[in-house]
């Protein structure tokens, strides 16, 4: 399982739009437009988590209601809004803050991602959840998922996030699970007796995800926090801001089709971080990975050395796999190793 290194572009791109505190009123910090979304950030708001926020595009009247998971406290006495799913164009927003004060600011300017790959090749039904034109796909379900709700927000008849992307297959609308903040786990350690554990006391106080995959393979291999999705179609995976963080577990998309991961940064994976493995018997593909950020992967010592072969992940491989898919793009995404 190797690693991969690609562009910086997506850093260089965003940093365009921020630090315009000196351009707006005193109580915003940030203002900007990016691919398909749209931002702001203001200070000194103690009830940030109640604002309500607005948009609209500025050749409209009407305001449609940003979702109540997408306008939060910054945890520093402000709040932050992130819109996305727009279309190109140019948008205003309102933003009501929790303290009662309101501000609008105009003519955002909203771009499209780069779909120019092989993911996109001679297709124009949308990968993933979105559309091409960067709006969700009709009947699309979007799920946020956080530290806090991971294992108890529900889809149907599954409850937490491991389930419902395992079986994500089962559901015949898209699927657009947005990732806010931090999403950890557990680590596992050598237990000292040529078995692996998560009992240990550095973890104290994290709540492991349910629905994950672990096992020492006889390659010898390890499959360490893995989430495996059967047969996913038509699924994005998605990171809300600049600050989602995927921690010490990864996806694997199996025999997948039509699924984007975006926005997302993954750290401390003990084997993947995401990857999207075939099969022999049919074709899978329309893969498109994109604007993510990987670090290197995490060994433990005892692990690594005394149960498997397997001893480069924190050299950096395995950031992300890629076996028998076809129509496979990978942009705008860095690999820190």
């Amino acid at each position: 399982m190797k690693k991969f290194i690609f562009a910086t572009l997506t850093t260089l791109a965003f940093t365009a739009f921020i630090n315009v505190s000196a351009v707006f009123a005193a109580n915003i910090t940030s203002c900007g437009g990016w691919h398909e979304s749209m931002f702001i950030t203001w200070s000194d708001d103690s009830n940030a988590d109640n604002a309500t926020a607005y948009y609209k595009k500025s050749s409209e009247t009407e305001y449609t209601t940003v979702d109540d998971e997408l306008t939060r406290s910054d945890g520093n006495s402000g709040g932050r809004v992130d819109i996305v799913g727009l279309s190109a164009g140019t948008y205003d927003i309102k933003v009501t803050c929790g303290d009662g004060t309101e501000f609008v600011r105009t003519g955002i300017s909203v771009d499209n991602y780069d779909r120019s790959g092989y993911a996109h090749f001679n297709y124009t039904g949308g990968v993933g959840a979105y559309n091409d034109d960067g709006t969700l796909k009709e009947n699309a379900v979007v799920l946020y998922v956080t530290n806090e709700n991971k294992n108890t927000i529900t889809l149907g008849s599954y409850t937490g996030i491991g389930n419902i992307l395992a079986h994500a297959n089962k559901y015949s609308t898209p699927i657009d699970v947005r990732f806010i903040g931090t999403i950890d786990t557990k680590s596992w350690f050598y237990d000292g007796n040529n078995g692996i554990t998560q009992e240990n006391s550095a973890n104290d106080g994290i709540t492991v995800l349910n629905g994950l995959t672990s096992k020492t393979t006889t390659d010898p291999d390890i499959y360490l926090n893995m989430l495996d999705m059967e047969s996913p179609t038509n699924v994005t995976i998605e990171g809300i801001g600049t600050d989602a963080t995927i921690e010490k577990w990864g996806f694997t998309f199996k025999r997948c089709n039509y699924v984007e991961a975006r926005n997302l940064h993954f750290s401390q994976y003990p084997e993947d971080g995401c990857s999207f493995i075939g099969d022999d018997y049919a074709s899978h593909g329309r893969v498109w990975l994109h604007d993510c950020t990987f670090d290197v992967g995490y060994n433990d010592p005892d692990i690594n050395t005394n149960l498997v072969d397997d001893h480069d992940k924190g050299d950096g491989d395995g950031a992300s796999d890629f076996a028998k898919v076809s129509n496979v793009t990978i942009g705008y995404t860095m690999s820190l190793s």
